[in-house]
């Protein structure tokens, strides 16, 4: 339906060919078109006008002012075959006759303004798992520089509301015969719940809750393509898992997690390049590909994630010690104040501590200890038979005289061949070497004396229990973020740096 309007001058006249001229304006009123399979409107306006409309039929010449537009409107669907409703619009070329045509020189037209008041239009998505749809209103703006020159530039300007809440605004400039561009669109505060179904079909979660702020810039020179994803997402929280044998498998919650500031934001860049001459280059395709590798690189290397925050450029997963030691030094206490600042910032995350040992490195820095507990053991065991309270080996303490004395007596016990006692009482080497005789006994005593797992283990928990203890008292990270695993001990070598493991973990 709609109310076709006419005013202005048309001349014809029969020459050697037919002469047409026109000059006026056009328009057509209160336009509606239906889609009958649905029983809905399809496409329609309110008033388009045509103005200062000059046509020349004999020079193929085409040109107007201006084209209004007033309160367009159109349905787009995307049926669950993946087709859309304004395919079938397009006739084949097979049913079409085949006519000869004359060839005239190349059409010259020109379009001085597009203006659009007040445009609306429906999307709907029903090929996915969970059916989507966008009501689009308020769009106001147009175009100019519609040419058929070939230095020509499409100039467009759009502006209008998603949903009544999220405004929307397309700038940017087009050369359609160059086949550049330079295109801007915007987003502002797009409910995201509502956008769900393609969280579903991508990620297989649906949204709870958050607002997202999109900026995309897109520009091809040489049909090569450069462009940017901004996004700015506030408040975002993942909902239920939804069953989609088709999404990609991402860890969302970790990802989130990583890139959730203390204020709830999320700030993500996603750059593409590529060459249109590429036959298989898919834009759809090379975006989701780009977002899914920028999250999987994220999860994959958290701490450079949350380093990069700090500006650093340390390796924040691992705190080393020294053998034998649970003492934080001061490199890496510094490590440990970067990574509560990144935790801070991302409130999210929890901490777990892997504390670990290396027999190979940390037994001989450790064996000492155990030397002095056997001697420890044999001491409360003097004591206990002289006095009825007994005693515990660890509440023993050892005087330099004892210590010197237990010290030969167990030398002279496992090593009967090396040493004895005098005539006089005192311990002595069989065999003279050079060197004190306590140094030669603890050192042959620390030769045979097997590493003792639990010890080890100790060690390990110690270490993790320093990394906990400065992440909470001086980092100032709440406890119930930071989890401490069972110790590990490993065999270790020489050229192993003795480190604990930390891991980062979405709450």
């Amino acid at each position: 339906d709609g109310l076709l309007a006419v005013n202005g001058q048309l001349s014809i006249a029969k020459r050697e060919k037919l002469e047409l001229t026109f000059n006026g304006n056009t328009g057509i009123a209160e336009f509606l078109t239906r889609d009958q399979r649905v029983h809905k409107d399809f496409v329609k306006w309110q008033n388009l006008d045509l103005k200062d409309i000059a046509v020349d039929l004999s020079a193929n010449r085409y040109t107007a002012n201006t084209l209004d537009i007033d309160k367009p409107y159109a349905r787009v669907t995307i049926r669950k075959d993946k087709t859309v409703n304004f395919s079938g619009l397009v006739i084949s070329d097979i049913s079409r006759p085949k006519i000869a045509v004359k060839e005239n020189k190349a059409a010259y037209f020109k379009l001085g303004k597009i203006k659009i008041t007040d445009g609306s239009s429906d999307f709907t998505d029903l090929s996915l798992i969970l059916p989507f749809s966008a009501h689009i209103q308020s769009l106001d703006g147009g175009a100019d520089g519609v040419s058929s020159e070939k230095n020509s530039t499409l100039n467009v300007m759009l502006k209008g509301n998603a949903y009544d809440l999220a405004p929307v605004d397309v700038s940017g400039k087009i050369s359609p015969y160059l086949g550049d561009y330079n295109v801007t669109i915007n987003f502002k505060g797009l409910p995201m719940p509502l956008i769900s179904p393609y969280m579903v079909q991508f990620a297989g979660y649906k949204v709870e809750k958050g607002k997202m702020s999109l900026k995309l810039d897109y520009k091809v020179v040489n049909k090569q393509l450069t462009a940017s994803n901004n996004l700015l997402i506030d408040q975002f929280e993942l909902g239920e898992k939804v069953d989609n044998p088709d999404a990609v498998p991402l860890p969302l919650k970790l990802a989130v997690a990583l890139l959730k500031d203390s204020s709830g934001r999320i700030k993500f860049d996603v750059p593409i390049t590529g060459s249109l001459e590429d036959p298989q280059f898919n834009l759809g395709t090379v975006i989701s590909h780009a977002l899914v590798n920028a999250i999987k690189k994220i999860v994959a290397s958290p701490f450079n994630a949350i380093a990069s925050l700090m500006g650093s450029k340390k390796d924040l997963s691992t705190i080393s010690f020294k053998p034998g030691s649970s003492t934080l030094d001061a490199q890496q206490q510094a490590k440990l104040f970067e990574l509560s600042k990144a935790l801070q910032e991302r409130p999210k995350l929890t901490l777990e501590i892997k504390g670990a040992t290396f027999q190979q490195q940390d037994w001989p820095a450790i064996s000492d200890d155990a030397l002095f507990d056997q001697l420890k053991i044999r001491r409360a065991a003097e004591i206990n038979q002289k006095s009825p309270i007994k005693i515990r080996p660890e509440y023993v303490a050892l005087s330099t005289e004892d210590y010197r004395r237990l010290l030969a007596e167990l030398f002279i016990e496992k090593f009967p061949l090396l040493a004895e006692k005098s005539l006089l009482g005192s311990p002595e080497l069989k065999t003279p070497q050079p060197g004190d005789f306590y140094d030669i006994a603890k050192q042959k005593l620390l030769e045979i004396i097997n590493p003792e797992q639990q010890r080890l283990e100790d060690l390990a928990a110690h270490r993790a229990q320093a990394i906990a203890k400065y992440i909470v008292q001086k980092g100032g990270i709440p406890q119930e973020r930071v989890y401490i695993l069972d110790p590990v001990v490993k065999p270790g070598n020489n050229h192993e740096e003795i480190t604990s493991l930390l891991s980062l973990k979405a709450d």
